[in-house]
C-alpha cells in the first residue's frame, strides 16, 4: 500500500512539473515580462535635492529671522513646502548636519524635550 500512494505522489509531481515547463515554454517573453509603461516611468517625481532646498529657504530669510533655534518640523514646513512630496526627515537632519547646524535638547518643562536645531554661526 505504501508503494502505490508514494508512486502515484511521485507521478502526479512529475506531471505537475512537466505541465509547469509546458506553460511556460508556450508564453512568449512579452507575455511573461510585459514592459513598463513610458507614462508610469515619467510620472516617478525625482529625488529631491535637500542641501539645495535648505540653502533657498535659509537664503531667502532676513538675516534678523535667522539667528533662533529651530524645530525640524518648522524648517521641514517651510523649506520643502513647494516640492510634490514630504521629504525624510532623517535626510533632512542628514543634511542640516552636514551643512554646520548643531542639535540639542531642550530638557525644560516648556520646552517638552524636544530637539532644536542651532544655525551655524557666520563670521
Amino acid at each position: 500500500m505504501m508503494t502505490v500512494s508514494s508512486t502515484s505522489d511521485a507521478s502526479a509531481a512529475a506531471f505537475l512539473a512537466a505541465y509547469q515547463v509546458r506553460m511556460l515554454s508556450a508564453l512568449s517573453e512579452a507575455e511573461f515580462c510585459p514592459p513598463v509603461p513610458v507614462e508610469r516611468i515619467l510620472k516617478t517625481p525625482p529625488k529631491l535635492d535637500y542641501a539645495k532646498c535648505i540653502r533657498d529657504w535659509w537664503n531667502s530669510m532676513a538675516p534678523a529671522v535667522r539667528n533662533h533655534p529651530w524645530m525640524i518640523e518648522t524648517i521641514m514646513a517651510t523649506a520643502f513646502k513647494d516640492q510634490p512630496r514630504r521629504p525624510a526627515m532623517r535626510c533632512v537632519a542628514n543634511v542640516l548636519r552636514s551643512t554646520g547646524w548643531t542639535e540639542r535638547r531642550d530638557w525644560t518643562r516648556a520646552g517638552r524635550n524636544r530637539r532644536q536645531w542651532i544655525p551655524p554661526t557666520t563670521t
